[in-house]
């Protein structure tokens, strides 16, 4: 048994010590992580509370109120504004410090609202420029964080 060990760990040297030297193994390289976009809608249900679906909404004015259900959402698709106001109650501050349009330095001074979020522009044309792409435009802002 002995003897086989001592082959077996020669066998091995010999294909080790046979390679030129000119070869390089690379590391193993771990597949790049899954870019996930951020949901900037609201959490939870304005009706019931419970967790929210992403492919149930109502629209008003290029933003989106989330709902757990279809007889949620039912409940609000006469009336999307209103639902939108009880999704989002105030706008919190996304803390963004980059302006999503320019892609200058914004302070906070100026700011738009778009779905419960807060989100600092770097200027007043930059204020007006928002509302054509919003949802690109806070997604932006969101990764620039």
């Amino acid at each position: 048994m002995r003897n086989l060990f001592l082959a077996l760990g020669l066998a091995a040297l010999a294909a080790c010590s046979s390679s030129t030297g000119s070869e390089t193994l690379e590391p193993a390289q771990e597949p790049a992580p899954a870019q996930t976009a951020a949901f900037l809608g609201n959490a939870n249900c304005p009706v019931s509370g419970n967790a929210v679906k992403q492919d149930v909404f109502v629209e008003a004015d290029g933003q989106k109120a989330y709902f757990c259900c279809g007889d949620c959402k039912a409940k609000h698709v006469d009336d999307p504004k209103a639902a939108l106001a009880a999704a989002y109650p105030e706008a919190k501050p996304l803390g963004n410090d980059t302006c999503p349009v320019s892609g200058e330095a914004a302070d906070g001074s100026k700011t738009v609202s778009w779905q419960g979020h807060e989100i600092a522009v770097c200027c007043g044309n930059c204020v007006g420029e928002f509302s054509n792409d919003a949802a690109a435009y806070a997604a932006k802002a969101a990764g620039a964080n």
